[in-house]
Order: structure tokens, then C-alpha cells, then sequence
């Protein structure tokens, strides 16, 4: 019985490495973490950390 493609999207990780379906999720997780890093920048250091 073939997967669904929302199960295998649900389970991208543990699909074999020649999933079409785990690298699209793959790549759109990636360019949608890079697109907020972008927009947000990195992570805000506490006073007392930036003065090292």
C-alpha cells in the first residue's frame, strides 16, 4: 500500500533518501527558516552577554 503524500510529509525525516516529497519539505523548511532569519536577524544577546 503506497503512503499518502501528507504522511510522508508529516514524516519527511525518516523517508529514504530518494523521497521527492521529504526533499521539497526539506528545501521549503529550509528557504522558510532562511526568509525569517533574514527578516528577524539573529538572536537578541542579554545585556550582560554582549559587553564579552
Amino acid at each position: 500500500m503506497p503512503e499518502t503524500v501528507p504522511g510522508q510529509v508529516l514524516t519527511w525525516q525518516s523517508q529514504t533518501p530518494g523521497s521527492r516529497v521529504a526533499g521539497a519539505t526539506a528545501l521549503l523548511l529550509a528557504l522558510a527558516g532562511l526568509a525569517v532569519y533574514a527578516a528577524a536577524g539573529p538572536a537578541r544577546r542579554a545585556p550582560a552577554e554582549a559587553a564579552l
